[in-house]
């Protein structure tokens, strides 16, 4: 008996008291057709394939209707081909610059838009039509409701997660989670956003990163990183904004000049190379911390220099400016040497400082003391001092050479410290 199925849908032939080909039902979809034939018992299908041709001789077809697939069934493509390898691989391969997909395009939410030039789209659950592998070369492996625009980009699953433009960026789970620019990567976790250029942000939630190129949050919550190089590895709601800043965890610290780290909860960071710790606050960020300082002058005559961050003349972000309403109290260690093995020194200052309503208002408060821990050769008539600097809001220290001689200075600055 020969049926074929001319129907829209799939047709069922059921045998009443027999099986065929060893199974209660026979399923053949539309345009399918089958030659049927009895030994006697049961039935056996001779022949089983498409309508349009002499059907598959590479793969054998079928629909599995058994247990574990009784409720949902399974329709098999398996690679059968006589001669072939006992390993052969299956390759779909599209033609010229069309994409992969697991849905027809339907310009609506069921199949989603047409996806990018040479794309791969997983993807079967989205709830708007633009939620595809849109971009060019772009990727979604699985998951539901991700967009995908970038070129050559990759989301490999998870939930809602979108890349709206740029190369080469990576979503690798989560959900919520947005990038933008190029070589960015969110790793994992929910709402967080990579911006700029080659950043990343591991995990967690809400974490940003933008604005310069090579920023990392390694996870936590709220946590921001937005300049170059600047780095928060996790805690809560921290701040990186320096270039090439740091916040190693904690909460709600701020490292806010180039190269500064802060530690802890609520510690401020201020200028460049700080590095902040504080364990809680009074009522603001840094107000109630230590800080410690490097700065560093290179001296050629008997001209006082004042030393700072960079090695040129201080800055508003190369010294140690007060807060309005503060006062610091302070030890500093100096060492100093000619550029050639030599001459030496040592100093240890200890003392405070305060600034009232604005810059003009700092100064010096109390005794401060400056005591040589060596002085070895010419050092002996080298000079360091500390002094308010009233432009500026700092604390400021000073050192003088000696004429026609190349005398390396450094100092470090520990600051403790009350605001407000």
């Amino acid at each position: 008996m020969w049926v074929k199925n001319n129907g829209a849908g799939a047709l069922t032939i059921t045998p009443t008291t027999s099986t065929i080909d060893g199974a209660a039902t026979l399923v053949l979809a539309t345009g399918q057709w089958a030659l049927i034939v009895s030994d006697g018992t049961n039935y056996q299908t001779a022949a089983y394939v498409p309508s349009g041709g002499g059907g598959l001789t590479v793969f054998t077809e079928s629909l599995e209707t058994a247990s574990p697939n009784s409720s949902i069934n399974a329709a098999r493509l398996l690679v059968s081909a006589a001669g072939a390898t006992t390993d052969t691989d299956f390759v779909l391969q599209p033609k010229g610059v069309g994409a992969l997909l697991a849905q027809l395009p339907t310009a609506s939410s069921v199949g989603g838009n047409k996806r990018g030039a040479n794309a791969v789209d997983w993807q079967t659950v989205r709830s708007a039509a633009a939620q595809v592998a849109s971009g060019t070369r772009s990727v979604i492996s699985g998951g539901a409701n991700n967009t995908n625009a970038g070129i050559s980009a990759v989301i490999s699953g998870g939930i809602g997660n979108t890349i709206s433009s740029g190369t080469a960026t990576t979503v690798g789970g989560g959900s919520g989670n947005t990038v933008s620019g190029n070589q960015n990567t969110v790793s994992g976790g929910a709402s967080n956003n990579a911006s700029g250029g080659s950043s990343c942000v591991g995990g967690g939630e809400g974490n940003i990163t933008s604005v310069g190129d090579y920023t990392t949050i390694g996870g936590g919550d709220r946590n921001q990183a937005s300049n170059y190089n600047a780095t928060v590895g996790g805690g809560t709601q921290n701040i990186a904004s320096g270039d090439s800043s740091t916040v190693p965890g904690g909460a709600f610290s701020q490292a806010v000049g180039a190269a500064s780290t802060a530690m802890g909860a609520y510690a401020l960071a201020r200028t460049r190379g700080a590095v902040a710790s504080a364990s809680g606050n009074f009522s603001t960020v840094g107000d109630a911390q230590t800080e410690r300082l490097v700065q560093r002058a290179l001296t050629t005559g008997a001209t006082t220099t004042a030393l700072s961050a960079d090695g040129s003349t201080p800055g508003a972000n190369t010294c140690a400016v007060l807060p309005n309403n503060s006062m610091f109290a302070f030890t500093i260690m100096v060492s100093a040497k000619v550029t050639t093995f030599g001459d030496r020194a040592a100093y240890q200052i200890t003392g405070a400082i305060s600034r009232g309503a604005n810059a003009a208002s700092t100064q010096i408060d109390g005794t401060t003391t400056v005591t040589t821990l060596a002085a070895i050769g010419g050092a002996s008539a080298w000079v360091v001092t500390v002094t308010a600097n009233t432009t500026l809001g700092s604390l400021q220290v000073n050192v003088t050479g000696a004429a026609a001689t190349n005398i390396k200075w450094v100092a470090t600055i520990s600051l403790t410290e009350v605001v407000g």
